[in-house]
């Protein structure tokens, strides 16, 4: 395998371990706040929605960052690999679906917490 292959697939695996994490830490905040506002008492409720929704602003910058890394990977994937089946697939992946659904998620998840905690 050349270096530019292997500094190419490096690159790739990284961002998608840092998009891993970062849904993964998405799924606890989101299952975590209402457990937090459910096991406070009324007037932590403000308190919990503002630390969530600064949680969420990070995770919205991070995880929409790493799939527009992601999305410029995939145009600039090396010539020797350009054909295989994985390279086409991973050329193909609708991208802008991808960051609309993390700020879907995000969004919802924020006003679902001012409704639980407000």
């Amino acid at each position: 395998m050349s270096n530019k292959i292997s500094w190419f697939t490096s690159l790739v695996a990284d961002q998608v371990t840092f998009l891993t994490r970062g849904l993964m830490a998405l799924v606890l905040l989101v299952v975590g706040i209402p457990i937090a506002g459910a096991l406070s008492d009324d007037s932590a409720g403000l308190g919990i929605f503002v630390g969530a929704v600064s949680v969420s602003i990070f995770a919205l910058v991070g995880l929409t960052g790493t799939v527009d890394r992601l999305k410029r990977l995939s145009q600039s994937i090396p010539e020797e690999v350009q054909d295989n089946a994985s390279s086409k697939a991973f050329q193909g992946q609708p991208w802008p679906l991808f960051t609309g659904l993390i700020v879907a998620v995000i969004v919802g998840a924020n006003v679902g917490f001012g409704l639980i905690l407000l």
